[in-house]
């Protein structure tokens, strides 16, 4: 909605107000002025679309939510992120799968995309210590859940947000 809109829309609403005010006082005798009752909708109308539209933006955060709707093109190129994929694909129980070895593998090649893409500086020895702007809370939470003694498990949303963010990268 354009700022233009958004002002019509609020005066037309606190006018329909105050046209109701202004009605039940007829109604009631409550001895309301008419044009009290519009020109203090008319000031509410532009103060509440002045303070939505014209205050300062909060500081934006440093990540930023990757777009589901596009496919990255590198997706078919990676040849781990396939591999990554049939391995969840196929995973079943005693073939050698658990979390902490899945929780490496996207470590890995989140820190090798972090390298690539430029976002974190090419020879540092832990990529994923310096990812702090560039990965979200979530994900690298999880990734440096690999080291610990379990772990973290992943619900199937949670693996396909972690998953599309790494592909964004």
């Amino acid at each position: 909605m354009t700022a233009a809109r958004g002002l019509a829309l609020r005066l037309a609403v606190w006018l329909g107000l105050a046209a109701i005010v202004v009605a039940v006082d007829g109604a009631l005798s409550l001895r309301v002025d008419p044009l009290i009752a519009f020109l203090t909708a008319v000031v509410v109308a532009v103060g509440t679309w002045a303070g939505a539209h014209l205050r300062p933006a909060g500081e934006p955060p440093e990540w930023v939510q990757p777009s589901w709707e596009t496919r990255s093109p590198h997706f078919q190129a990676d040849i781990r992120t396939r591999r990554t994929s049939s391995m969840l694909a196929h995973a079943q129980p005693g073939r050698d799968f658990d979390a902490r070895r899945l929780a490496r593998q996207l470590g890995d090649l989140t820190a090798r995309r972090l390298v690539l893409s430029g976002r974190v500086p090419d020879g540092v020895p832990d990529p994923l210590a310096h990812a702090h702007g560039a990965l979200s809370p979530a994900l690298l939470r999880y990734l440096r859940s690999a080291e610990a003694d379990h772990a973290q498990v992943l619900t199937r949303k949670t693996l396909h947000a972690h998953l599309k963010e790494i592909d964004s990268l």
